[in-house]
């Protein structure tokens, strides 16, 4: 399917969102919201290229052959890791590279290049690592027998690929901290722990949120990289390759996609789309939310609309701001969101309290001011008055600077008061 992307000159963006368009268009594809990985159209990272490169060329110092690559959503990483696997492996002497797709987006579909691994929910986590091995075996040119049992697949792979010393052997697997983790201790135990065990077997592996306590030797020397979020610079390129404008013009998109967008690659390739800061708001959040099972999408969105506002929260403050009519949510109903927005990655715990993905929380307190600003400044007095509350506490008579803290960021939030600098760090009563 093709995006058809107009080229904007924009007039003025503000609540009226008015834009003027020319008849000139650019094609991508993709499918209605994210765009499918294209050569063309990849942005820096020269970082995190230069690594594998590095690794390619043996100049990596610390001897490792494994890269770790953690980003949150929208970061770029399974872009990265076509990237790497389409571009820049295929290129080099002596190297076959197989990428895997632990949680591949909804564009993306197996073929010869790359594997798709299916929906692991009440999966056969045996057969379907069968399935995986089959693929790689077959792209490699392994022979197998009739019916070959879990086992022997592994055994004839790492047979070809012990046997073909001079060639780099790289496995890409992409989104494996979201990835069921069972089904990722499977791989290690039946093929992985044998194959970096092998001098000429490589490993880079992507994920976000809570990292996969991997059991391989070799990834105790593994290089950590970070994803960054894109400079003006970087968004420049990434803007000018999708639009094709006039200087003028890019530098005005730059502007409110950078505003809007973050620094996050998916965003700004969403806002790129998109004619209204509403428009763009609004795809931008269904994009993040993507990872949510569908049956459970629209509840837990407005969950986190609620949950924006804070600055961390523990059980407390998630059962006060869920209160619908005054009636109190039940602790096993609130531990059960929690557990939920826990398996998706989009919130963490964090010194001493639970903090949601940045991007996330970010794009939604903007869409809540722009799109439902009643409700935005209903949450916050909320939560003025919850701090307020317990400042009239006798318990909490020792905490009273952190609460009028609590109560400032709150206020500043719903604009009724200038914005301040703490000059010291307070910590949250516990």
């Amino acid at each position: 399917m093709e995006v058809m992307i107009a080229r904007i000159r924009r007039k003025e963006f503000g609540n009226g969102g008015e834009v003027m368009t020319e008849n000139k268009e650019t094609s991508l594809p993709g499918n209605g919201n994210v765009m499918e990985y294209q050569p063309d159209y990849f942005v820096d990272r020269k970082g995190e290229l230069d690594l594998v490169r590095n690794m390619l060329t043996g100049h990596e110092k610390a001897g490792s052959r494994v890269i770790l690559v953690e980003g949150e959503r929208g970061m770029g990483k399974t872009w990265l890791a076509l990237h790497l696997h389409r571009t820049v492996l295929t290129k080099s002497e002596r190297v076959k590279s197989l990428l895997v797709l632990m949680v591949p987006p909804s564009w993306a579909k197996s073929s010869e290049r790359e594997y798709c691994v299916p929906s692991l929910e009440n999966a056969d986590l045996k057969q379907t690592l069968q399935e995986l091995l089959r693929w790689m075996a077959e792209g490699l040119g392994v022979q197998l027998p009739h019916e070959p049992a879990l086992e022997e697949i592994s055994d004839r792979i790492l047979r070809h690929v012990e046997g073909d010393e001079f060639t780099r052997y790289w496995l890409l697997l992409d989104s494996v901290y979201e990835c069921r983790w069972e089904f990722v201790e499977l791989l290690e135990n039946v093929f992985l722990m044998r194959f970096m065990a092998l001098p000429n077997a490589y490993l880079w592996a992507s994920g976000r949120g809570r990292p996969y306590p991997w059991k391989i030797p070799e990834t105790s020397r593994a290089v950590v990289s970070s994803l960054a979020l894109f400079n003006e610079d970087s968004l420049r390129d990434q803007l000018n390759k999708f639009m094709r404008v006039a200087e003028k013009e890019l530098e005005n998109r730059v502007k409110w996609v950078a505003e809007l967008g973050k620094g996050i690659p998916l965003l700004s390739q969403t806002l790129v789309q998109t004619q209204t800061k509403e428009e763009g708001l609004k795809k931008a959040v269904a994009l993040l939310l993507e990872v949510i099972p569908e049956s459970r999408r629209e509840h837990l969105r407005r969950v986190l609309e609620r949950l924006s506002v804070l600055d961390g929260f523990r059980e407390e403050e998630m059962a006060y701001l869920l209160e619908k009519d005054g009636q109190k949510v039940p602790l096993d109903e609130v531990r059960r969101i929690r557990d939920e927005l826990l398996r998706v990655s989009l919130v963490r715990w964090e010194k001493s309290k639970f903090v949601m993905d940045q991007p996330l929380q970010e794009i939604l307190q903007e869409y809540m001011k722009a799109c439902n600003p009643e409700e935005w400044e209903r949450l916050n007095q909320c939560m003025i008055d919850y701090y307020e509350d317990l400042r009239d506490k006798p318990a909490f008579k020792n905490y009273q600077k952190y609460l009028d803290e609590k109560i400032l960021f709150y206020r500043e939030a719903m604009g009724k008061e200038q914005k301040s600098n703490p000059t010291s760090a307070v910590h949250s009563p516990s």
